[in-house]
């Protein structure tokens, strides 16, 4: 049963013995990391993490203070800096072979 009944996320850890460990997560939507905000082992560090103000979404503590960039425009950036390399690529290619 999660901690609390807002919890984004939840995971449950059964070590040796059948130990358990009950943790409440939330994923940062600018990295798509996942951290544990809540835990009934006392002992595991937790982060609330922070809510980026421009997009209004839950972040990472990794993330706070870095800009909004959400993952799915990182990803698209990502995509389309991977196809200015190819054309780039190929273009020198293809003036190499007009050379020869």
């Amino acid at each position: 049963m999660s901690l609390t009944s807002h919890s984004a996320g939840y995971g449950l850890i059964v070590g040796p013995g059948g130990t358990e460990e009950e943790h409440d997560t939330e994923t940062c939507q600018h990295c798509n990391s996942v951290w544990v905000t809540r835990s009934t082992n006392g002992d595991r560090v937790t982060h609330s993490g922070g809510k980026c103000m421009v997009c209004m979404q839950p972040i990472c503590p990794k993330c706070i203070g870095q800009g909004c960039i959400p993952l799915e425009k990182r990803l698209d950036m990502l995509e389309l800096e991977n196809k200015l390399k190819i054309e780039r690529q190929f273009d020198i290619l293809e003036s190499r072979n007009r050379i020869c």
